[in-house]
């Protein structure tokens, strides 16, 4: 219930289901120096096992979480990690500027959003996307695909079969020479 009486502010609606949760994982590559961009890391879901699971690679992690509730629980929780207590879509502020990321994983309410506002949220991810890197985006608004298609040209959607219903988008990011 507790989800339910922030769902205009995080989104939320349940726990996420752990088979989610793994699917994740097994898309980011351990390995290496790690950048990190999360967007709507709530209450540390998402955000506490792949740090866990990243935190013997040398790794620069930063955490959005607009909901100071959360925000305090994941400075506490993890320590090692940079936690940002502002609007996600003003990222760019708050990240150093030659910053570049591995992986950016988003489970912020994107279906909230107007659309001029979320493909300006896109394109400034997709500028801050290094080469090979990956963006995986959590939602459930199934009416966000086409808009998600056209921005992520060669992205790979599963569906998981829960209620309310969950999508996982992951698109990776090649050069124009790779192409």
């Amino acid at each position: 219930m507790k989800y339910l009486s922030r769902i205009l502010r995080t989104g939320a609606v349940r726990k996420t289901p752990e088979k989610i949760i793994q699917q994740i994982l097994t898309e980011i590559n351990l390995g290496g120096d790690m950048h990190i961009l999360e967007f709507g890391a709530g209450n540390g879901e998402i955000t506490q096992p792949l740090s866990q699971s990243l935190i013997q690679h040398k790794m620069s992690y930063y955490a959005f979480e607009i909901d100071p509730t959360f925000s305090k629980q994941l400075r506490s929780l993890l320590p090692y990690i940079h936690v940002v207590s502002k609007d996600a879509f003003d990222f760019e502020k708050s990240i150093p500027n030659d910053f570049m990321a591995d992986y950016i994983v988003s489970s912020m309410p994107l279906s909230f959003c107007s659309k001029p506002v979320l493909k300006g949220f896109l394109q400034n991810i997709l500028k801050r996307l290094t080469e090979n890197g990956k963006v995986i985006i959590l939602f459930h608004a199934f009416w966000l695909i086409p808009l998600f298609r056209k921005q992520f040209r060669s992205c790979r959607i599963h569906r998981f079969n829960t209620l309310p219903p969950y999508f996982l988008l992951v698109f990776t990011h090649k050069s124009m020479s790779g192409k």
